[in-house]
């Protein structure tokens, strides 16, 4: 209320505070209640900045996940590509955020069984979040172990990638600083 006084309705500050309020119903499983604060400050966002804007990406994440909670993958997978787009386009192919979105886009594909596309997405998530982060920073070790776990059903049909067996020992070296093959 208080920004809404001294700053107007449009302002980028209002969208903002929206943008949280919507994250906080999300948390609370409250999701189309989290979507129409999420698309108000969306607006608003479009209105002050234009359609290209990493504070637009920022919002269009959030309605993403929103969606994917949902489990309306092909609209979150929307959402978080016009992210990405944006993302790419305002910091390059290298960032933290562009990491963020394709890491989104991975566990898209990964919950709609398409395992190879998200393999994808995950591997340049977590090739720029190493470089970015390192290997032991909490996001590079999300991104980790779920991009070695889709290579499972290709490591288990007897076809083994020795890439992602690599990729996966490392990890697990990393964690534990030794690993015994019997």
């Amino acid at each position: 209320a208080i920004d809404r006084k001294a700053n107007g309705e449009q302002h980028p500050i209002v969208a903002a505070r929206l943008n949280n309020i919507g994250t906080a119903w999300r948390s609370l499983g409250e999701y189309n209640r989290a979507l129409d604060y999420y698309e108000h400050a969306l607006a608003i966002k479009k209105a002050a900045y234009g359609e290209m804007h990493p504070s637009i990406a920022t919002t269009l994440n959030n309605i993403g996940a929103t969606w994917r909670s949902l489990k309306k993958y092909s609209k979150a997978l929307k959402n978080y590509e016009q992210a990405l787009a944006i993302d790419r386009k305002a910091y390059g192919d290298n960032h933290l955020d562009v990491a963020i979105d394709l890491n989104n886009i991975g566990i898209v594909w990964k919950s709609l069984g398409e395992y190879s596309k998200a393999k994808k997405y995950l591997k340049i998530a977590l090739t720029i979040s190493q470089a970015k982060l390192g290997t032991n920073h909490s996001f590079t070790q999300r991104i980790a172990p779920l991009r070695w776990r889709l290579s499972k059903p290709v490591f288990y049909s007897g076809k083994i990638n020795t890439n992602d067996l690599k990729s996966g020992i490392l990890f697990c070296d990393t964690k534990l600083q030794s690993i015994i093959f019997i």
